[in-house]
């Protein structure tokens, strides 16, 4: 429906493009997903972006991230559409129309800055598309809840959002999700740096009354203390959206599969300088650089983060 929309207004032609999770690749996701024959169908065109030339694009408004890599064909449009799903994320609480532009930078860019800085990291991405960034179209006919990206529970909502300032269309969206703009920490940088509007009160919004479509969602956790009786943490100084929420996503594909029990004794040594005790239960898992000095205490993932980690439940079946 947007392809032809787009093509009504004039567009010459309209590309379709996206990179996933760097676990996967695009051309396989729009097979499987069908959006490979939707797109085609309605005459768009398809660009796989993890198979297209970059080039390093700059911002002086960016802070951290002030050059980043961009799919080169991508900056030869008039301008961007970014249609993200109504979702929860671990990382980040929600991914909305801020966060969809993760999607634009190669798979090696996406790991660089991957902890606390993560939501400053996505608001520099913005600043670097600037005006290019012409509309958020936020896809809620199936929306995510609970433990989003990979291991949430769909709804079926049937609604979808616009509009041309992505925090203010963020914002409502967040609220109708049933949580604050205000605690989503991407949203309040993105408004304090000027990219859009964060409070509901001075934003315009037509169609049904946003209280009509509202619910609460389950709200995404990276919590990994306390979650089981057989899983034991012992951590120092770590980062909530880096090592702790991908030992989280691991933890959560044997919870989602009511497996937690299956491998006995799970032990987590994370972050900088934690308290170890000499003796330790079942399975020990050392993740992350900060804690590199445990790695003789069990299986050691390297990274900050350790994103490897994500895979827990595959290294356990086949280890046993």
């Amino acid at each position: 429906a947007l392809i032809d929309l787009c093509y009504s207004v004039g567009a010459e032609k309209v590309y379709v493009g996206d990179t996933p999770f760097f676990a996967f690749k695009s051309r396989h996701c729009f097979e499987v997903t069908g959006m490979k024959n939707a797109v085609l169908e309605a005459g768009g065109n398809i660009l796989y972006f993890d198979e297209e030339s970059y080039i390093e694009v700059d911002s002086e408004d960016a802070i951290i991230v002030q050059k980043v890599k961009l799919p080169q064909k991508l900056l030869e449009m008039d301008g961007i559409i970014t249609v993200p799903r109504l979702k929860t994320h671990n990382q980040t609480t929600v991914s909305l129309s801020l966060k969809n532009q993760h999607g634009l930078v190669p798979s090696d860019e996406k790991k660089l800055c991957h902890k606390d800085d993560l939501h400053q990291k996505l608001i520099d991405i913005n600043h670097i598309l600037g005006n290019r960034l012409r509309l958020a179209l936020i896809d809620g006919t199936f929306a995510l809840e609970g433990q989003g990206p990979t291991l949430g529970t769909p709804l079926t909502l049937n609604l979808c959002l616009a509009g041309t300032d992505l925090v203010a269309v963020d914002s409502i969206a967040t609220t109708l999700m049933g949580f604050s703009p205000s605690e989503i920490t991407h949203l309040r940088l993105a408004a304090l740096q000027g990219l859009g509007e964060i409070d509901i009160a001075k934003i315009k919004t037509v169609g049904v009354p946003l209280d009509s479509v509202s619910q609460q969602f389950l709200k995404p956790s990276n919590e990994i203390i306390g979650i089981a009786p057989n899983v034991h943490v012992y951590a120092g100084g770590a980062c909530r959206p880096g090592c702790f929420a991908w030992a989280r996503v691991g933890l959560d594909g044997l919870l989602k599969r009511k497996e937690i029990d299956k491998y006995g004794d799970l032990t987590f040594i994370i972050g900088r300088n934690p308290t170890v005790p000499e003796q330790l239960k079942g399975h020990v898992f050392v993740v992350g650089d900060c804690a590199e000095k445990y790695k003789d205490k069990g299986m050691f993932f390297e990274g900050c983060p350790a994103f490897d980690i994500w895979k827990l439940r595959k290294i356990l079946k086949e280890t046993g």
